[in-house]
Parts: structure tokens; C-alpha cells; sequence
């Protein structure tokens, strides 16, 4: 589990190192029913839905046909074509001849993979014009999608093609011809898998009812080269796009070069420009993914910038400041090191030495503090290596001064720091119910006060909406869906960059019942349970006197425990002393079918 305080590291040190996760909305593998050969692609049924298939023109008495199988096997991006992988079946769909058709002598019992008949022989028989078609894919709430898909493709030209289309709820729209692929490997299954994405048009945002094509159109005429087309790994997702880099140290001396890495993602598209700016640094800019070694002649703290755009459009720049630190690397050099340039009011920090001396060994350090005190003290000023904590109490900008000697001189580092005013961190959230039936779903609200720069979510026993995660980066989680009976915590953590995070935890606060042989119904008020929670015995009191029936006591997961006869009038007193800890509920069952219920606390 990902902990805040990682998070905090990685800001304090300045270096951004991003895990990128693809907001996914839909995928398809078309594993869902194994298949080696022959499986038509209408019909397929996935947890997605069922895919269908269309006829969109001349259709010859044999057409080739869409397939979902390993026939043609799924493979990863730049492999060549490839049969039912036996160590690894993963299916495809794709284009082949039909049992039968004229070029069957190629392939007699069809579905060879991504093969079609091309018509040798036989002008016009196997004309094709058909369009596999997805099931409904609910884009309600979503936006700014990227589709992406693994295929490999041959054909002639546009008259043996495959194109991508969409449905706008109401007609079929032209999307994408992706450009023939690689046709490099030998044997039976040419063709190299490739990879293709295209922005889906902003018109969908939101279309509740959107599905995607693949239409594949041959002429018959003998003119063309296999493979046909096959497609895999498709996937509609938000993509994110992050600027990251990478450098073997921070800190040189004047004169001396760095060699930055790019270490950008994205998901959903590929990274097309890439932007660099080095303040202080000789080049000063550079486009291009990997820049030349940059060079700092003046002694210094210098900011990068990198800005990077993928192919769909979305950009990201990443502004590290004071990243490069280039020293004078004298004999005889004065540093000074702490946690963080910005700090809260009435707060302490370390300072650290980290002066060095090439020919000598430091035998003096004199510090002083501007607007701070020595914690304990109303001194600002220290002799020797390591400080006491500095404490300060007004709000402004700062610095802090070290002068150290050697045998051969002396040198001076001032670091500055700023004070600000700091909100008290207040963790706090609520529910929009906190007992609930087993697979219903909680909205969680969150009233935590402060600065608040990051917050980490646990659902224990829980699941974050669309994901099988129990944790949530952010401020205001989905719904949390809870598959299990039980009494599960709620855990948030919160932190602003500056002081200690600050946790809440609330115990058992979600309530999840079994539901089916418990039905709790709204209590009138005539009954009373008492005392509740209870140890070994608890009283039914009604307001009047019991009509005649039963009580019926279940666990938490509905299983009855106990039963007994309503006395018809008066208090019930029930001992059990055998009940284990835990809650149950309390169900009073009157001969008229009336019934009333309760929760109690065994402790």
C-alpha cells in the first residue's frame, strides 16, 4: 500500500517520480470464450455484451467473414503474425475465408487466421462488405477519450481495407483508416501487430449509447496481399500525459556538464514534442526527447522546466526548482542544508552542516539565525557542527547564516527561508448512511479542514467504485461499494506539505447486513430494549401491553440464535450469556403479520 509519507519524500527532494494508471472506461480482450477456430465475431458474448455484425454493401455468395479466435493469435506490439499460441491462446478478431469458398484449397475448413480469399479465380464470389460491431458502451460522465487497439492489417489499398466507425446513437460515423502495417515476417501469418489510438470526437462525450465498428470491405478482384486484418487489446480511456526526467546527481561544480534523461509517460497516446528549458545552463533550451550534456559555468541553484504534448493533444510541464545545484568546489566550501524552504509559525527546524574541505579539516562553525531563537533559549546564535532545532514565532522571510574555518581560511553560506501562517489540520468526514445491505454503495463526504495538499483514503472491507482498490488518492472519493456483511472502519489522512499528516480513523462506522433473512422495518416507537448495548441480559419493555407472537434473534450474517414466545403482556427479560460479542438484530413477529425490529450490541 502506497503510504502519503513516500509522497511528502519525493516533494521535499524535488524530484518527480510518477506512477501514471490509464483512466480506463472500456476494454476488450475477446478471451472471454476461448475459441481456436471457426468462432464468428456475431454472437460473441463478453461481460461487456454481445457483438454483432452488420452487411454494409456487396456481399458475394461467399464473403470472407469476421472471426473471434486464436486462429490469428493476439501478440504483443512489433511481433510478427502467429497461430493458436498453445502456451499462450489468446484470441483476435479477424478476417478470414469461409469453409468452402473458392480459395478454400488454401484453407479448406476456414478461419486460418487473418487470411482472406482474394478472389483468384473467381471475380466476385467473395466480395465482402461487412461491419463487426461492438456491444453498447455507456459514455455517460465521461470525456476527453482516446480509443486504442493492438492490429496488424494488409489488403490493396481502399479496395481490400479495414476502417474504424462509431455509433453516434442514432447512425454509424466514418472514424479512422489506419495505415497498413508492416508487412516483414514469412510463413503463413504475416504481418507485424502494431498499434493504433484516435481521439474520439468530442460529440460523444456522454453518449450513453455509443459503440464502436470495424468495418472490412475486398472487391474479389485477385489483387491484394494477407494478412487481412486482425484486432486486439482494445481500450477506451482518459489519457494522462506526465512530464518526468531523470539526472545521476544534482550537484556539480562550475564548468562542469549534466545528462538529463527524459522519463515522461503517457496512456492512451504516445509523447510527440518535447520541450527542455535549463536556467543557468549552456544550451539553454532544447526540443527534442533527450537533450546533449548541459553545462554550468556560474556557481548556483537552477530550475528545469520540461514540457511535453503526446499526439492526442494533452500536454503536462514539470517546473523543478532549484534542481541543479553548482558549487564553487573551492578548497574550503560553507553549506547549509534543511527539510524545507517553507515553514509554519511557531514551528522548529533542523539545520544541517554540510560544509566541506578539500586540503584541511573544519574545526569551527558559528551560525546565526535571523528571526529565529534556539529551541529552549532566546539565543539565535550556535557554535559548533550540528544546531539545536530553530524555533520561529513571526511570519516573514528569513536567513540563516554558517561560517566555517579551516587551517587554511575561512567561508561563509547563507540559506533563507520563509514563515508563513499555517491552518491547523482537521480531518472529519461523513456518509450518506452508514448501515447498509451487502453490495450496496456509500457516498462519502469530506469536511476535513486546512491547507490541505494531499489526502489518503481506507475502506476497509470495501471497494472503490469500478475498481477492485480499497484506497483512494484525493479529496472526494466515488462511491464505495461494500461486497461482504460486516462492521468495517473508515480511515483519512490528510497532510499539507508542512506539518505532521493528521489521521481519522472511525471504527465499525459502516454497518453491513446480510439482508435477506432480516428485514429491518421502521420501528413505531411502542417497543424499548433495554439496557442496549447489553452483557448478559436485556429487557423488552413495550408501552402497552404484547400482542401474542414470537421474537426471533439473528446474527449479523441472518443466522437465527434464538426464539421465544411474546409473554402477551408486560416486560420480557432475555438472559444469554453464551451470545458471543458482536450485533445482532431483534425481530418481533405479531399474529397479525405485523412485525418490528431492532439492533442490538452484545459487549
Amino acid at each position: 500500500m502506497k503510504k502519503l509519507f513516500f509522497l511528502f519524500l519525493f516533494v521535499l527532494s524535488l524530484i518527480s517520480c510518477r506512477t501514471v494508471t490509464a483512466q480506463l472506461v472500456w476494454s476488450e480482450n475477446f478471451n472471454a470464450a476461448p475459441c481456436s477456430t471457426g468462432c464468428r465475431a456475431g454472437g460473441y458474448t463478453s461481460p461487456n455484451g454481445t457483438w454483432t455484425e452488420t452487411v454494409t454493401g456487396t456481399q458475394g455468395t461467399h464473403p470472407n467473414a469476421w472471426f473471434i479466435s486464436c486462429a490469428e493469435n493476439a501478440m504483443p506490439i512489433a511481433s510478427c503474425g502467429s497461430g493458436c499460441n498453445s502456451g499462450s491462446p489468446a484470441n483476435s478478431l479477424h478476417i478470414a475465408n469461409q469453409p468452402n469458398s473458392p480459395g478454400a484449397p488454401l484453407c479448406p475448413t476456414g478461419d486460418c487466421g487473418a487470411s482472406y480469399d482474394l478472389g483468384l479465380g473467381s471475380p466476385g464470389q467473395v466480395a465482402t462488405s461487412i461491419r463487426a460491431e461492438s456491444p453498447t458502451i455507456n459514455l455517460t460522465g465521461k470525456s476527453n477519450l482516446n480509443l486504442s487497439f493492438n492490429y496488424l492489417e494488409g489488403g490493396d489499398e481502399t479496395t481490400d481495407n479495414f476502417a474504424v466507425w462509431y455509433y453516434n446513437g442514432a447512425t454509424w460515423v466514418f472514424l479512422a483508416d489506419p495505415a497498413k502495417t508492416t508487412n516483414s515476417c514469412g510463413g503463413s501469418h504475416k504481418g507485424k501487430w502494431t498499434n493504433f489510438f484516435y481521439k474520439i470526437p468530442a460529440s460523444q462525450n456522454n453518449n450513453a449509447n455509443f459503440k464502436i465498428g470495424f468495418r472490412w470491405v475486398n472487391n474479389a478482384d485477385g489483387i491484394g496481399t494477407n494478412p487481412s486484418v486482425a484486432i486486439a487489446n482494445i481500450e477506451i480511456c482518459q489519457p494522462q500525459t506526465f512530464a518526468d526526467l531523470t539526472v545521476p546527481t544534482q550537484s556539480v561544480c562550475k564548468g562542469e556538464c549534466l545528462s538529463f534523461t527524459d522519463n515522461s509517460s503517457s496512456t492512451c497516446s504516445t509523447i510527440a514534442i518535447w520541450s527542455w528549458t535549463f536556467q543557468g545552463g549552456t544550451p539553454a533550451s532544447f526540443i527534442g526527447q533527450n537533450p546533449p550534456p548541459v553545462c554550468y559555468a556560474i556557481p548556483g541553484e537552477y530550475d528545469v522546466t520540461l514540457f511535453v504534448q503526446d499526439n492526442a493533444g494533452a500536454s503536462n510541464t514539470l517546473l523543478v526548482t532549484d534542481f541543479v545545484t553548482v558549487s564553487p568546489c573551492d578548497p574550503l566550501e560553507a553549506r547549509i542544508f534543511i527539510n524545507q524552504f517553507e515553514n509554519c509559525k511557531d514551528s522548529c527546524i533542523q539545520f544541517t552542516d554540510a560544509s566541506t574541505s578539500r586540503l584541511g579539516t573544519i574545526s569551527s562553525w558559528t551560525w546565526t539565525f535571523e528571526g529565529g531563537m534556539i529551541s529552549g533559549s532566546t539565543q539565535n546564535t550556535y557554535s559548533g557542527q550540528t544546531p539545536p532545532k530553530i524555533c520561529y514565532t513571526d511570519t516573514g522571510e528569513f536567513h540563516a547564516r554558517l561560517v566555517v574555518s579551516d587551517e587554511f581560511g575561512s567561508d561563509t553560506a547563507n540559506k533563507y527561508i520563509k514563515v508563513i501562517e499555517c491552518i491547523p489540520l482537521v480531518p472529519n468526514f461523513s456518509a450518506d448512511k452508514t448501515t447498509i445491505c451487502k453490495n450496496e454503495c456509500v457516498t462519502f463526504t469530506d469536511s476535513s479542514e486546512g491547507n490541505i495538499f494531499a489526502e489518503f483514503w481506507t475502506f476497509q472491507g470495501g471497494l472503490v467504485d469500478g475498481s477492485t482498490d480499497s484506497i483512494y488518492f484525493g479529496q472526494s472519493p466515488p462511491q464505495v461499494c461494500y461486497p461482504n456483511p460486516g462492521s468495517f472502519d473508515v480511515t483519512v489522512e490528510i497532510a499539507d506539505g508542512l506539518t505532521p499528516i493528521k489521521t481519522l480513523t472511525k471504527t465499525g462506522y459502516i454497518l453491513v447486513d446480510v439482508c435477506t433473512e432480516i428485514k429491518l422495518v421502521s420501528d413505531p416507537g411502542s417497543i424499548t430494549i433495554f439496557p442496549n448495548p447489553f452483557s448478559n441480559s436485556f429487557s423488552v419493555i413495550s408501552e402497552n401491553n404484547f400482542s401474542k407472537g414470537k421474537i426471533f434473534m439473528y446474527d449479523i450474517l441472518g443466522r437465527e440464535v434464538k426464539q421465544l414466545n411474546l409473554p402477551g403482556e408486560g416486560t420480557l427479560i432475555v438472559t444469554d450469556a453464551e451470545l458471543t460479542h458482536g450485533v445482532y438484530f431483534l425481530r418481533i413477529v405479531y399474529e397479525n403479520g405485523n412485525s418490528i425490529s431492532k439492533r442490538l450490541i452484545k459487549q
